[in-house]
């Protein structure tokens, strides 16, 4: 197979030598199915800007990097898991490190009833990949093809998970670019309830490549609270795509923190299959130097009396860049729907930019759906104010820039969560992220 000539180097020669190497090299399904992603991949290509849904985000990047596998490494089970690095809650811990899980670092023996993981070989067949579409996410067909490991969560029927689950994705290089795919799924059962809480950093110094997929699927009257904070290395690219189906009565809260990595774009999409289900997606992205921070979604309403709420916020610094890209679709016969979208960005330097795309496609006639998009600069006349009383620039700045995020922080629905975060956004303020 031969892969597109703007792609530098070659992931199909890299995953051939891997091909014995990878887990679940003796089930047919899998290597099945892992032929099948690489030769969509191999066909479409990167993601160019002439996709419409990638016109802001230029993956040259990756193009330009020698990327080696992360698995051709030295074995990483005698690390030490930074924790100094990574936000700090009181969970079920799954560690991943180049996106292989070590179970020596994770609770794999003290996950509680109600919740069982299962890696490959238990997942079983039509299961993996069954929410993908790769034509959509390309990216997610690399992933599929060259996964090291596949962790499925399922919450049983009715079970109320009391902690959250907390997944670490830590990336440790070599002196070599690397390139590593963590993979996971969450089945949240019939009236379970769950918080699941993703942590993503690297090591200092480190260029690599993460490239997440996530599968998510809520059954009927299911509550699954998702948070994430993606603090990678500031060389780092990360690339991320989740597919999440609600059915009947379910909720599905999503809130990211988008502070990490030189190149990094956070897609979800989202289909609401059932009626009275509720999707919320929510984020914060900081950014500065030359970050670039993609923030794509997708909620496709499919069904009646179900309800949407969008709102992400970024403040940018230097010659950041963000992106913001939110689509809500509702077919003919989703009556009744009621979807909200609003992105509201702060500019805090001349040089900095933001792309915003929020869009409507209604086929329904009993809706309430609006959206909206705003980008400005601080309040001159709110910082004088401060000025005035004594209060320092930059302490009077950061206070004007925390009322901006609170909206944003106040959607949280789990308050401990909420101050958790609120905690991590105070700290990037505090080291002085925006007035260097």
């Amino acid at each position: 197979m031969v892969m597109k000539p703007n792609i530098a180097h070659d992931f199909a020669s890299q995953y051939d030598e891997m091909r014995g190497q990878l887990p679940g090299s003796h089930l047919n399904w899998l290597q099945t199915l892992r032929e099948h992603s690489l030769n969509v991949f191999g066909e479409l290509g990167l993601p160019t800007v002439r996709n419409e849904r990638w016109r802001y985000t230029n993956l040259n990047k990756i193009r330009q990097e020698n990327f080696v596998p992360a698995s051709h490494i030295s074995s990483c089970s005698k690390i030490t898991l930074p924790s100094e690095k990574f936000t700090q809650i009181d969970a079920y811990k799954i560690v991943l490190i180049n996106g292989t899980i070590i179970k020596s670092l994770s609770d794999i023996d003290d996950l509680p009833e109600g919740l069982k993981l299962e890696q490959i070989d238990e997942i079983g067949e039509n299961k993996l990949s069954r929410l993908l579409d790769f034509e959509r996410t390309p990216m997610a067909a690399l992933n599929t093809a060259a996964f090291t490991d596949a962790l499925c969560f399922n919450i049983r029927d009715g079970a109320c998970i009391n902690k959250p689950i907390h997944l670490i994705s830590v990336a440790e290089t070599s002196t070599d670019p690397v390139v590593f795919h963590p993979r996971f799924m969450i089945n949240a059962g019939q009236n379970s309830k769950v918080t699941f809480f993703e942590s993503h950093i690297g090591a200092k110094g480190s260029n690599y490549f993460s490239n997440c997929v996530a599968e998510i699927e809520l059954s009927s009257n299911a509550t699954l609270h998702h948070y994430k904070v993606q603090n990678d290395h500031e060389d780092a690219t990360h690339i991320a795509a989740s597919e999440v189906r609600l059915a009947d009565g379910s909720n599905y809260e999503n809130f990211v923190v988008t502070v990490g990595a030189k190149l990094s774009r956070n897609e979800i999409n989202a289909q609401i299959i059932g009626s009275n289900a509720d999707c919320r997606l929510l984020g914060i992205y900081l950014l500065n130097g030359k970050q670039h921070g993609d923030h794509t979604t997708s909620i496709d309403h499919a069904a009646p009396d179900s309800t949407s709420h969008e709102m992400y916020k970024g403040v940018l610094d230097d010659n950041a860049r963000g992106v913001f890209q939110g689509k809500i679709l509702v077919r003919k016969d989703s009556q009744r729907t009621n979807g909200y979208q609003l992105n509201q960005a702060l500019l805090l330097s001349k040089g900095t930019e933001v792309d915003s795309k929020p869009e409507l496609e209604i086929y329904a006639d009993d809706v309430k759906c609006s959206h909206g998009a705003t980008a400005g600069e601080l309040d001159e006349e709110a910082l004088f104010y401060l000025r005035a009383r004594g209060i320092s620039e930059v302490v009077a700045r950061n206070l004007l820039i925390e009322a901006f995020i609170k909206s944003a922080l106040d959607e949280i629905s789990n308050p401990s969560i909420q101050t958790t975060l609120g905690a991590t956004i105070s700290n990037w303020l505090s080291a002085g992220k925006c007035n260097d």
